[in-house]
């Protein structure tokens, strides 16, 4: 049993709402602790409440916050800023 057996990818940006279903799902499915990796956070979609990107994200940190306390997860968000601060 290695880690892909259970890993999901999904490749359309989904909304926070989205991926707050998915999340719930998939650890309702596994019915075990589970560890949530969210790599590339800057691609959640913007929903149609969310007045801009810092909107996004602060909803985002909201909902893993709340589903953290709910469910046996633990969240590893992952996010790359600007490279062009470098240069």
């Amino acid at each position: 049993m290695g880690v892909n057996k259970y890993q999901h990818n999904y490749p359309v940006p989904l909304n926070v709402t989205e991926l707050e279903k998915k999340i719930v799902e998939f650890v309702e499915y596994k019915r075990k602790p589970t560890l949530i990796t969210l790599d590339h956070s800057l691609l959640v979609t913007k929903s149609a409440s969310d007045k801009d990107r810092i909107d996004t994200l602060s909803n985002l940190s909201t909902a893993l916050s709340k589903m953290r306390k709910k469910l046996p997860i633990s969240i590893i968000l992952l996010s790359q800023l600007n490279r062009d601060i470098e240069t």
